[in-house]
């Protein structure tokens, strides 16, 4: 993969044309990544879950369904396998730091989170362990971090917990060197009459922005929790680890069976991104109109939602109840939005001007600017190329052996006796543009 030259100082952004129906320059299937992945890999039931570019974009991680974190490198128009980290318990989050560069081995390097366990910084380079985060609660416990997100000056990380937030300094790996910030108020604080209010629940997703809203120089984190709330702080420093100050805002999704993802919009920070498991829709909010009112029981003001992007056509609704977590991506520019769906499609719409693009009449759904079919199976994530004019696309979801089937009557007593197939796992990678890749 060609890099652009530092020595001419120009670099131009990725040309994008949709007029045509993107070209598949390569594509991987999960079946022979898990036989070179490892021995505990099963190639019959090997799919990926969630991806994501390094920010020199040279590199691509993929997480897949076994525990293992795949690194692959582009290298022309084709993505080649690099190594695998295994975790040793269930898998649950990752992140590029953000600034890491092959060129430069200080910052090559990424994040895994599993259960129960320490959080690993590993070395991009040979998939070792450079350092350990040990995030411990109060029952003398490690606690794996379900979601987690470098600080945006690269120094801390954000790792999210159960109705708990913990912040790691990188320069301070080991134990008991984390602040912990609880969300909702303590059984001690509640015994003594405080309300139990807060954000409740396991957090299932964070993302990190500068502080748009009061214009301190603090990061702004966004969280959102299964229990399908949505919750905006203002991180302060270590200093100030009371929820209820740092708390800006904070709303119930509607109808939500827990927030599968949330993202700003890069170039317009007070736009917000969210969507729900088992839902069709994402929604756009308007921070600035959200309102002061922090209610984790309400929904949030009207006038704040100014768009609701419906990813899933009516007539596969079906579909939708999966709990499989389906993730969407904005380009480096925030001109696009795009995400897959359970029925093999990718959806794409002009974000752009998130004011006026999206405006529409109340609870009016906007169809994507365009759609192709990708795969035939759910795409559970799909992500653009920092800096070329292509999209990789990840396919596999589990279809269960139904207990209904007519051409046995087993009766599955145990859970181990439930047998699954992935019809179609694969990372394709599309060509987005006539212009060359490389």
């Amino acid at each position: 993969m060609s890099i652009p030259e530092s020595v001419e100082g120009i670099w131009k952004p990725p040309n994008y044309s949709f007029d045509d129906e993107p070209i598949i320059a390569s594509y991987i299937r999960g079946e022979d990544i898990a036989r070179v992945a490892g021995p505990s890999c099963n190639p019959d039931t090997y799919f990926w879950r969630n991806i994501a570019w390094s920010p020199d974009g040279t590199h691509l991680l993929g997480q897949s369904d076994d525990h293992h974190l795949n690194l692959f490198r582009l290298d022309d128009d084709k993505l080649e396998y690099v190594f695998s980290v295994h975790a040793p318990t269930t898998l649950l989050s990752f992140a590029w730091y953000p600034f890491a560069r092959q060129d430069d081995p200080q910052t090559w390097c990424f994040a895994i989170g599993a259960r129960d366990v320490t959080i690993k910084l590993i070395d991009a380079y040979q998939g070792r362990t450079r350092a350990t985060y040990g995030i411990i609660d109060h029952t003398e416990r490690f606690k794996g971090p379900q979601s987690m997100a470098f600080s945006l000056d690269g120094t801390k990380l954000y790792c999210a917990h159960d109705s708990f937030l913990s912040i790691a300094s990188l320069d301070k790996p080991g134990v008991y060197s984390h602040t912990s910030i609880r969300l909702t108020p303590s059984p001690r604080a509640t015994r003594k009459g405080k309300a139990a209010a807060g954000q409740k629940g396991v957090i299932s997703t964070i993302t990190v922005t500068s502080d748009h809203l009061t214009g301190s120089t603090n990061d702004l984190v966004a969280i959102g929790t299964f229990a399908g709330t949505v919750g905006i702080y203002q991180i302060k420093g270590e200093a100030i680890t009371d929820a209820e100050q740092l708390c800006l805002l904070g709303w119930k999704e509607e109808g939500s069976n827990g927030i599968a993802q949330i993202a700003f919009h890069p170039p317009v920070p007070h736009i917000l991104f969210v969507t729900s498991r088992r839902a069709s829709v994402i929604r756009a909010y308007d921070l600035r109109y959200v309102g002061s009112r922090r209610s984790f029981m309400h929904p949030a003001a009207e006038v704040a939602l100014i768009g609701i992007l419906q990813c899933q056509s009516e007539r596969n609704e079906k579909r939708m109840e999966s709990q499989q977590r389906i993730h969407f991506h904005l380009d480096w520019a925030g001109r696009y939005l795009i995400s897959g769906n359970k029925t093999g499609e990718v959806c794409l719409w002009d974000v752009r001007s998130p004011e006026s693009e999206l405006e529409t009449p109340q609870n009016a759904l906007i169809p994507p600017l365009t759609r192709w079919k990708a795969a035939e199976d759910a795409i559970p994530a799909v992500a653009f190329h920092p800096s070329h004019p292509v999209v990789v696309v990840a396919s596999g979801s589990r279809f269960w052996k139904s207990v209904d089937s007519k051409e046995d009557d087993v009766e599955f007593e145990d859970e181990k006796s439930l047998t699954y197939t992935v019809p179609d796992a694969a990372l394709r990678l599309f060509k987005v543009s006539s212009d060359p890749i490389m």
